[in-house]
């Protein structure tokens, strides 16, 4: 038998669909937008550490440079892709006993993927009609545990706690 004698990860990630005025062009735009005026360090969530909220601001000022607004159709993409509706969807239309035929399954996980995109959409439909999103710009930015300690805790931590948001969890 083999054992596994180095660094086993189980890693995630997360989306962030964020909504913006317009997409800031400095770090001490982003620095303000995510901390305020007096925040000077943001906490690493499951360690005694943090981070200089001017480094975590430059990474997204960074990632945002990388991305463009979305579309509502690029918006109901990125909140199909996750584990959002998982629970409910699975409760509506169960899975199916793992000896069923093949063909019976993908009909399933056809429906439950058609009630993931009507929830989707539903969701991006009433993010975009609220009163503080109304009129802005919408963009994703995704943040993984697996790219080092600064991203864990953008990932983990309430980073766009101050920005109107929905975070998708990718675990």
């Amino acid at each position: 038998m083999k054992t596994r004698q180095g660094f086993v990860s189980n890693s995630s990630s997360s989306s962030f669909v964020i909504a913006l005025a317009a997409k800031p062009t400095t770090t001490v735009e982003v620095q303000a937008l995510l901390f305020g005026p007096n925040q000077i360090s943001y906490d690493h969530p499951y360690t005694d550490g943090g981070f200089a909220t001017s480094l975590v601001a430059d990474v997204v000022r960074e990632d945002l440079e990388k991305t463009e607004p979305l579309t509502l159709k690029q918006l109901v993409d990125e909140l199909s892709n996750g584990w959002l509706f998982y629970d409910q969807v699975h409760r509506e239309i169960p899975d199916l006993p793992h000896y069923a035929p093949m063909e019976e399954c993908r009909v399933v996980w056809g429906q439950q993927s058609e009630r993931t995109r009507e929830l989707s959409k539903q969701l991006a439909q009433s993010f975009l009609a609220r009163p503080d999103v109304r009129g802005k710009q919408v963009f994703a930015l995704e943040y993984s545990d697996n790219d080092g300690a600064l991203r864990s805790a953008m990932e983990h931590g309430d980073l766009f706690h101050n920005v109107p948001h929905i975070q998708i969890s990718h675990h």
